[in-house]
């Protein structure tokens, strides 16, 4: 809820968002207390102080909201207490505290300075929404008090002489005086909840995203006390007992929550494939990793020379939804528009990316990003429609010179994974999932098809969801096919990770077979030995290897060629299937005579939320070859440099990369920790088991880069920024640099966990390119790009 009230709503989803909070939400609760008091209307009428205040109380959660989020902006913008500077840093430093101090014994304490642009305007939108929420308010007040006179009136004259009101007047009065407001508040309740529960993405096209809280919140209401004021008691029962056994009905709905599966227009043509032919066939729909290197290496011009190729980049993304995501495709643009800027310094970043792993929100960036180098015409992005949604959109002020989503691939990367991929799967959570036998797909397919509309809206100025097999749009593609798609360029493998709920295995859907990295006749080299491929999870389960078969298809998986296709957009939601948000996917194998699960698929952060696992296995067989492998790592769980937290690592360490995520903190030892701890800790521990197995594989990563074997480079979002100075090559990335304080650093709001994000929280996130550590990593990237690296 704190980034919906952030929303840039525009008049008409401010004036959406006022009346439907006063029609669907204040006045059905009004209604509903009103005849809970078991009274004649015109006694509730004259003494309706309860059902006021009742009917006051969306109004009054609105403003509350507003409040707190206001306050979360601000709290950190203007620290001028010691008592500040703890809430808002962790562990402040001396040097910290002494500022405070000077700034406190000042005659004439100097403010810190707004730290970016979007907060002043973000605060003026807060007060917008607040002033139409009270003046929604005094609406309410005027209806509820008017409306005992209207109606007396409107009775009045329906009973007139005819002396004074013509009869076919009176008779409309008369129908009019028999009209009841909860009846009508349940028709627009109930036409507005239909909309949304089978078109939640195109009733917030129409009303806003913010209008969705009303109508999800309130009209259960009007619908309710229409039912309990106008059926008798048998009646209800009979209604609340077929709700229950419908709702009963759809947790075991066979085939509801099965993950989309179809035959795209190449599935025939790579069943027919010569499957000895797949190191250079275009049908194939994956490749062998060993071919993969060559492809990479014919692309940059250094055949059967590794050490004669540019650094071949390795990106792994962290899971966090669409703050993962918005931060990958800002840290991605960025980097590709320095390098096609400087051809003559730099490597295209999109010939010398050679995999990308990620999880969750890190998959959906970088799916995206992979697709619009497909997408892309020349050295240019595709992105050709802008949105407000973009915290750079057409409401966006100030210089946007650099941001032009035509030429600059950092603009229009955070433009395609700025869409509102939230309000289909909240609807999907709170409402359509719960009557399953009422729709055709689960929220993970209405996060699918929003993926899938946004980025058609940007690239193709067509905002519609994916049609037949032959539909080729964006994520709309089968995943896969890699070489029919990118036949004249190499662009990127994916490698996006998912984890099975049974085996608790990561589930792998990449571009090339992961059983094995190569194959001569039946002899083959093992890739990953744990890790499914996705395809084989719904092959035909019949099938047998044929160990005597002196064949390429031997040591390859039975039968996954016979698999058929799943769209980009299915396979990126795979990986962020996360607890509640996405339901467990079902793999299934279906034919004339068969119908065998074969998995469950939850978000591959269950197994490595930070998809470097992944990349581990393919590093000895890059370096086999003499190359030199950059691993780009792209977190984006808040992080704070304080050396002196770390145990085990010197604070005086000038590298931030020997610096771990370990943190020593002050515990609570409440009451109720204590009392709740023996449910608590196990919950906790195995969260908490995630983030350390990231930094164990991080620390191997680590000690490759120590011994020289490759260059391992974080890029991370900051719990609090120092603005970047001096004359860093990297500086050049950094585009409105944020305004210090007198503390030297800022803390920026911090964007929330969610698969949608607030313009504010967008700009937090574009603005952690002027973080002085992260200039340094980007920095430290682009010197291991220069071709002069090539001869180190």
């Amino acid at each position: 809820m704190r980034d919906l009230l952030l929303d840039r709503m525009g008049a008409i989803g401010l004036g959406a968002f006022a009346a439907l909070a006063l029609a669907v939400w204040a006045v059905p609760i009004y209604l509903s207390s009103a005849r809970a008091l078991e009274r004649d209307w015109q006694d509730v009428f004259r003494a309706r102080k309860v059902p006021i205040l009742m009917g006051l109380m969306p109004f009054l959660t609105i403003l509350l909201g507003l409040y707190l989020v206001r306050a979360d902006i601000t709290r950190c913008e203007e620290i001028r207490t010691q008592t500040q500077l703890g809430e808002c840093f962790a562990a402040p430093t001396t040097q910290d505290i002494l500022t405070i101090d000077d700034m406190q014994s000042s005659p004439n304490p100097a403010a810190s300075p707004v730290s970016v642009s979007e907060v002043p305007a973000s605060l003026a939108r807060l007060r917008t929404v607040a002033l139409a929420t009270a003046a929604s308010a005094l609406v309410f007040l005027a209806l509820v008090i008017a409306m005992p006179r209207v109606r007396q009136g409107i009775g009045r004259l329906a009973h007139a002489p005819t002396a004074h009101v013509s009869e076919r007047a009176a008779r409309a009065f008369a129908r009019l005086s028999r009209l009841r407001p909860d009846i009508g508040a349940a028709v627009l309740s109930g036409g507005l909840l239909f909309w949304a529960f089978y078109w939640p993405a195109e009733f917030t096209d129409v009303f806003g995203r913010a209008a969705l809280l009303p109508v999800l919140l309130g009209s259960w209401v009007a619908l309710m006390t229409a039912i309990s004021s106008h059926f008798g008691s048998r009646t209800r029962k009979v209604l609340a007992g077929g709700v229950f056994a419908l709702v009963v009905l759809s947790t075991a709905m066979p085939g509801f929550n099965d993950v989309r599966l179809y035959r795209s227009q190449y599935w025939p043509a790579a069943q027919r494939a010569d499957p000895s032919a797949t190191g250079t066939g275009t049908a194939e729909r994956q490749m062998l990793l060993a071919d993969a290197i060559d492809q990479w290496m014919t692309a940059n011009k250094c055949t059967g020379n590794g050490r004669a190729c540019p650094r071949i980049v390795l990106v792994a993304a962290e899971g966090g939804a669409s703050r993962s995501a918005f931060f990958v495709g800002t840290v991605l643009g960025a980097l590709l528009d320095k390098t096609k800027q400087e051809p003559d310094v730099y490597p295209d970043l999109a010939s010398a990316m050679f995999a990308m792993s990620g999880v969750s929100g890190g998959a959906l960036g970088l799916a995206t990003t992979r697709t619009a180098l497909i997408d892309a015409t020349g050295r240019d992005p595709p992105c050709r429609v802008t949105d407000s949604l973009w915290f750079a959109g057409p409401q966006a002020t100030g210089d946007l010179t650099r941001r032009d989503i035509a030429h600059s691939w950092r603009a229009c990367l955070q433009l395609l994974t700025a869409g509102d991929y939230l309000s289909p799967t909240i609807v999907g959570l709170g409402v359509r999932d719960n009557f399953a036998a009422l729709v055709p797909e689960d929220r993970a397919v209405l996060l699918e098809r929003a993926i899938e509309r946004h980025y058609n809206g940007v690239v193709h100025d067509d905002r519609t969801a994916c049609s037949g097999p032959e539909d080729g749009r964006g994520f709309c593609r089968p995943f896969g096919y890699l070489k029919r798609f990118a036949s004249e360029s190499w662009r990127p493998l994916l490698l996006l990770n998912a984890t099975a709920v049974e085996s608790g295995r990561p589930i792998l859907a990449s571009d090339f077979y992961t059983a094995v990295a190569s194959c001569r006749g039946n002899q083959c080299t093992p890739l990953f030995s744990t890790a499914h491929n996705l395809f084989e999870l719904f092959k035909n389960p019949a099938i047998r290897p044929d160990t005597k078969a002196d064949s390429l298809s031997s040591p390859l998986v039975a039968g996954l060629r016979d698999a058929q296709d799943v769209r980009l957009s299915t396979a990126t939601v795979l990986s962020a299937r996360f607890p509640l948000v996405s339901p467990a996917g079902i793999l299934r194998y279906v034919d004339e005579c068969k119908d065998v699960l074969t998995a469950r698929v939850v978000d591959g952060g269950y197994f490595d939320n930070s998809g470097l696992e992944s990349l581990g296995h393919l590093l000895p067989f890059l370096l086999e070859r003499e190359l030199r492998p950059l691993v780009i790592y792209l977190a984006n769980e808040p992080w704070s440099s304080k050396p002196y937290e770390r145990p085990g690592h010197s604070f005086l360490s000038p590298d931030p990369d020997q610096l771990w995520e370990t943190r020593l903190t002050r515990l609570g030892d409440s009451f109720w920790s204590r009392a709740i701890g023996f449910v608590a800790e196990p919950m906790r521990t195995l969260n908490k088991t995630r983030s350390g197995h990231v930094e164990a594989t991080m620390e191997r990563f680590q000690r490759l880069h120590d011994g020289g074997q490759i260059r391992f480079v974080p890029v991370r979002v900051m719990e609090s920024i120092r603005p970047v100075r001096g004359n860093l090559e990297a500086r050049s990335l950094c585009i409105d640099n944020p305004r210090a304080g007198p503390l030297g650093r800022i803390m920026l709001y911090q964007p929330v966990m969610s698969w949608w994000l607030s313009a504010l929280s967008q700009r937090a996130l574009d603005a952690q390119l002027c973080d002085f550590e992260n200039a340094n990593a980007v920095n430290r990237i682009l010197e291991s790009l220069k071709f002069t690296e090539m001869t180190r």
